[in-house]
């Protein structure tokens, strides 16, 4: 049965069994309001949102009422700093007393402390906790831990131990999780976008031409290849190994490529500093179809450091992604299949990038076949029907 059929009858199975569901979360950042409207569509009256807002100065910022749900609850998050630790608190407790729900899904994050006496009431009530989890930190487990983190890894799995069900963003967390002794239904969603807009905007969308006024208004020649990062400019992206390999292909290319930088932060000042003279562009942030007429405009969208959802952005673009191959990359890094989507180099060597993108500049025929695979992902491993899903099954399917 196709993922489309199964969800649509998936809803019909709920809908006969009348299921409550709150979801209950410190924010809904902007990335994620799509499935939290998509869940509310399922369940209609029956689906409740409860977040907050952001710590002030925190980033992302949260959406508020900006979620297009029957039942969207704003509360007033409580927030403890106990030295470089932020413990929340989400006023949700006493609703779930009172609403009694039949499952509430949890965000795994042991620093959210509501989430421990509703778990507990939940299971004292025979309900379900279903927990949205990365399964791992991609950043944080793979490093030499001290006692403190290793002490939060072993609370986080005694939680999970103890769900109903689990939705992990991919299957490298759900292969961590059953290593590590959790034996409930656990659902790879395939951590993703809403691509159906934004496959439709570049459907709808002139490239060709668009592209030709948008990089004279750039200043950038028609037929230099644009080599475009895309994401916050921060230590862990990497940017300044980007330029590195932009400057050295300028040296031997000339005006025959050039960087678009995409993105800002608090590494943008250093990095204008060291990109200073050479044929580099710096938009600050951009996001909508901004966003996409510039990536449209593009060649090849290089990541050097930590990749997440900007690789959906760029497939769906249609574009080649680059990145270096490390350990800390979050989950979306599963989309990239070495020299069939996009280009893995081996390590933070400015030579070797150079050459694997000088390969990918001139071998057309494999940069075509890269860029047709590139589009081909955003349609299939990186559509919402799989987030959906495993949404669906974990809140209908889960064992009481």
């Amino acid at each position: 049965m196709s993922i489309r059929r199964r969800i649509s009858a998936l809803r019909e199975t709920d809908q006969q069994q009348e299921t409550k569901v709150a979801y209950i979360s410190i924010i809904i950042p902007d990335y994620k309001v799509w499935i939290v409207e998509a869940l509310g569509k399922i369940f209609g009256d029956r689906f409740t949102a409860i977040h907050g807002k952001e710590r002030a100065g925190t980033v992302p910022r949260d959406v508020g009422e900006a979620i297009n749900i029957r039942r969207n609850i704003v509360v007033r998050n409580r927030y403890l700093l106990i030295g470089n630790l932020e413990f929340t608190w989400i006023p949700s407790f006493w609703w779930t007393i009172r609403h009694d729900p039949d499952v509430v899904v949890l965000i795994d994050q042991v620093k959210i402390i509501s989430n421990y006496p509703i778990h507990l009431w939940m299971k004292i009530r025979g309900r379900r906790v279903v927990y949205y989890s990365h399964g791992f930190n991609h950043q944080a487990t793979l490093k030499n831990l001290s006692w403190l983190p290793r002490l939060v890894e072993r609370i986080r799995l005694f939680n999970l131990r103890r769900a109903s069900a689990i939705v992990v963003y991919d299957s490298r967390g759900k292969q961590h999780l059953l290593q590590n002794g959790v034996t409930c239904p656990i659902y790879a969603s395939n951590n993703t976008l809403d691509t159906r807009p934004i496959l439709q905007f570049y459907r709808d969308y002139d490239g060709e031409t668009c592209g030709k006024v948008i990089r004279q208004e750039l200043g950038i020649p028609t037929e230099a290849f644009v080599i475009t990062f895309l994401g916050r400019l921060i230590p862990e992206k990497r940017v300044d190994f980007m330029i590195e390999v932009v400057k050295e292909l300028s040296r031997r290319f000339g005006n025959a490529v050039c960087g678009l930088i995409i993105g800002d932060g608090p590494e943008r000042e250093r990095l204008q500093l060291l990109a200073n003279g050479e044929q580099i562009i710096f938009t600050g942030y951009q996001s909508g179809d901004d966003l996409r007429r510039l990536l449209s405009m593009s060649d090849a969208i290089f990541l050097p450091g930590l990749v997440g959802l900007a690789i959906v952005e760029a497939f769906c673009a249609g574009k080649p992604f680059i990145t270096v191959d490390h350990d800390f990359h979050s989950p979306e890094i599963c989309y990239l299949h070495n020299g069939q989507n996009g280009v893995l180099i081996p390590s933070f060597n400015v030579n070797l990038a150079v050459d694997r993108i000088v390969h990918l500049m001139e071998d057309r025929r494999f940069f075509e076949q890269v860029s047709k695979n590139a589009a081909h992902t955003a349609t299939t491993e990186c559509g919402p029907e799989v987030m959906e899903k495993a949404f669906i099954e974990a809140i209908g399917l889960a064992p009481s």
